[in-house]
């Protein structure tokens, strides 16, 4: 899964400020001026062992 933060203007022009596939970006939150934007990064790792006869 990919996750995209990015800037659109009033003209339609994109701009890709951060672009992650292993991270998860929940939904940033917006300044009440609009001009600053907060967002951080999560990710996990998993492993598995089977042990048999120890």
């Amino acid at each position: 899964m990919e996750f995209l933060l990015m800037r659109v203007d009033l003209s339609g022009k994109t701009q890709i400020l951060r672009n992650t596939k292993h991270h998860f970006m929940p939904n940033p939150p917006v300044f009440p001026d609009g001009k600053y934007l907060t967002f951080s990064q999560q990710s996990s790792d998993s492993n598995v062992f089977l042990l048999e006869e120890f």
